[in-house]
């Protein structure tokens, strides 16, 4: 059996504000094909944000606060089960300050 992969995507969260929510999302697949009912952890700068299972079509999503700028890895990881082994993937996210609404 193909080992499962986590791709770590940040389409339209590849960035956000200090203070804003984002979406985390990673898509689980095995030899192409989505692994849906899998938990997948994830984590900002190594410190754990939660889990989230993924869905039928291998997608799991997390919204997930930012609260300081600057640069921050996102890790999303699958422990693996009695049929796929442990599988990990990495994304940048860029945090910008709020722009002030005066």
């Amino acid at each position: 059996m193909p080992s499962p992969r986590p791709l770590s995507r940040w389409a339209a969260d590849a960035s956000g504000d200090a203070g804003q929510t984002v979406q985390l999302s990673a898509t689980l697949t095995a030899g192409g094909l989505p692994v849906g009912g899998k938990t997948v952890d994830f984590q900002v700068d190594g410190v754990p944000a939660g889990s989230a299972t993924t869905d039928p079509v291998g997608v799991t999503r997390l919204a997930h606060t930012i609260l300081s700028m600057g640069d921050r890895v996102v890790g999303a990881d699958f422990a693996g089960d009695g049929t796929h082994p442990a599988s990990g993937d990495a994304a940048d996210l860029a945090v910008h300050n709020r722009p002030d609404p005066r």
